[in-house]
């Protein structure tokens, strides 16, 4: 009875073992040497066993220590059949910069990339001419701890998505995730229909960068049920890899407006009342991006110029004005009136002994000559308040 459970619980191990070969020691040993414009940078090599389950080395190199984890992004891949690289030196790293390093193993799986095996971090600093280590050494890691599921026990989450819907089109805005460069590169935003509740096959994916919290998906069908989820991305092996989902919402967007309602609605954000901020802008027909995050302002100043060209545009061919060209005018007309009667009263003020005729006085002259002006703007449309 003692040997059947000797050799139980040697075959329970080796069990043990075998499923978890590909997490075995650290890489030691890991070094930087420079040869003349190179830097050499090597390793120990894993052993066959753990070789034969990865596909190669990953190397992380940051001026921030925080940014050499397994969860963090990789800077270069490796053979597996190699356990050095060369890199041109003035290329990657800067003199008298400390920076920290880290080789792994890799295994890809579809879209993810899990980095095990991590080595110590190797902190160093060259010198002015980038030929020579002025100072080196180890650092132990801090490493989340990678579950046997792929996912980590950081967990990260989006947060929940604000929703205007309109006929053809929808603005979301959210904030900001609590999240920094190194554990993220920006948010996704994922449209799809009701019955994709696993949002694998989205209609449409709108990116974003982590300052960007608001977005604008146009090309969308009146009167239609979607569902939208956010979601933070990090990309590796040049793919944006989705984590920490937010909330999902739904939503329908609004019947086809009419001609009418959309002049109603153009009018509107032209007058202000309406101010999307969208920063962001995809097409759910074709995923066309349009980044307006810095074309906000711009467009509210066009609106402005544009308004205000309008108004001050000359009248037709007939000589009329329209309704808001002549109160645009009368406002003009009795901003600059105030300013001529400060310049009158303050010229009164320092000649109280002398009365200037109207020959004399510029002021005077000017004032007669914007209250004629005014009296022909009301005698086009006497219904005007400045009028009445």
């Amino acid at each position: 009875m003692k040997r059947f459970f000797t050799i139980a619980f040697a075959l329970l191990a080796g069990s043990f073992w075998w499923a978890n070969i590909a997490h075995a020691d650290p890489i030691q040993n890991l070094t930087v040497s420079p040869a003349g414009k190179y830097i050499l940078i090597d390793w120990n090599d894993v052993s066959d066993s753990v070789k034969s389950q990865t596909q190669g080395y990953a190397l992380q190199w940051s001026k921030y220590q925080n940014q050499v984890r397994n969860v963090d992004l990789y800077s270069k891949l490796v053979n597996g059949n190699n356990s050095e690289l060369s890199l041109f030196t003035s290329a990657v790293f800067e003199p008298l910069e400390t920076y920290y390093l880290r080789v792994y193993t890799y295994v890809k799986d579809g879209r993810y990339t899990t980095l095990s095996n991590g080595s110590k971090i190797l902190k160093f600093k060259l010198n002015t001419h980038l030929d020579e280590v002025v100072s080196s050494e180890y650092l132990e890691p801090n490493d989340p701890v990678i579950m046997d599921d792929g996912e980590s026990d950081v967990t990260f989450d989006f947060g929940k998505l604000s929703v205007v819907t309109y006929d053809t089109y929808v603005i979301f805005s959210w904030s900001r995730p609590n999240v920094s460069l190194s554990d993220a590169n920006g948010v996704i935003i994922v449209l799809t229909e009701p019955d994709d509740t696993d949002f694998s096959d989205p209609i449409v994916e709108m990116k974003a960068g982590l300052d960007i919290t608001s977005g604008k998906i146009t090309g969308l069908k009146p009167n239609t049920n979607y569902i939208a989820r956010g979601y933070l991305y990090k990309t590796r092996a040049g793919e944006n890899q989705k984590f920490g989902p937010g909330s999902v919402e739904s939503f329908t967007t609004e019947a086809a407006f009419s001609d009418a309602q959309k002049a109603r609605i153009e009018r509107l954000r032209r007058l202000g009342y309406i101010r999307e901020h969208a920063l962001v802008t995809v097409d759910a027909n074709n995923g066309s991006v349009t980044d307006t995050s810095s074309d906000t302002e711009e467009e509210e100043e066009e609106e402005e110029e544009e308004e205000e060209t309008e108004v001050e545009s000359e009248a037709s061919s007939s000589g009329t004005y329209t309704r808001v060209q002549i109160l645009k005018k009368i406002r003009d007309l009795e901003q600059e009136l105030q300013e001529w009667r400060l310049r009158l009263n303050r010229l009164s003020n320092t000649r109280r002994t002398a009365t200037p005729s109207a020959s004399r006085n510029p002021a005077s002259n000017k004032w007669s000559h914007l209250s004629s002006r005014m009296q022909q703007l009301c005698q086009k449309n006497s219904r005007l308040p400045a009028c009445r």
